[in-house]
């Protein structure tokens, strides 16, 4: 196992530590498979993603924070000062650059699509690197 993976495991079980963890590579795949397919018959931008019920671990403020990227379409970005005006929070930027950075489902709630203000990528869980990756990917999808 690599060290990263080790890194999050251990952070899962510190999460959710009264949680029974179980590695099921088939249901994983199946639900994995859903955010990663690729787009082939319809656009990124029109297809509608299948629903996905999530328990996440968060704060009230947190939570509020990571449902709001779920608007944006993929392809397209938002600064941070937007994002705090979303949530209501215009005078906490930094707070909602803390909680985007510590946005545990990276891709599935789409962090990376919330930049700086000059255009700078910040930073998330998975790293400034895949943020780029990620929100690349996208805009080559949205393209076709």
């Amino acid at each position: 196992m690599d060290g990263e993976r080790l890194v999050a495991l251990e952070q899962l079980r510190f999460d959710w530590a009264n949680a029974n963890l179980r590695e099921d590579p088939f249901r994983s795949h199946q639900v994995v498979q859903q955010f990663f397919t690729p787009y082939t018959d319809v656009s990124l931008t029109t297809r509608k993603p299948q629903e996905i019920v999530l328990h996440l671990h968060g704060t009230n403020f947190q939570i509020k924070v990571w449902e709001a990227p779920l608007g944006l379409l993929p392809g397209t970005a938002t600064p941070y000062e937007v994002l705090a005006e979303q949530v209501g929070s215009i005078n906490t930027i930094r707070a909602v650059g803390n909680a985007v950075a510590h946005n545990p489902l990276a891709f599935i709630i789409p962090c990376h699509r919330v930049l700086q203000k000059a255009g700078g990528f910040g930073d998330c869980l998975c790293g400034s690197a895949r943020k780029k990756v990620i929100l690349g990917w996208e805009m080559t999808q949205a393209e076709k």
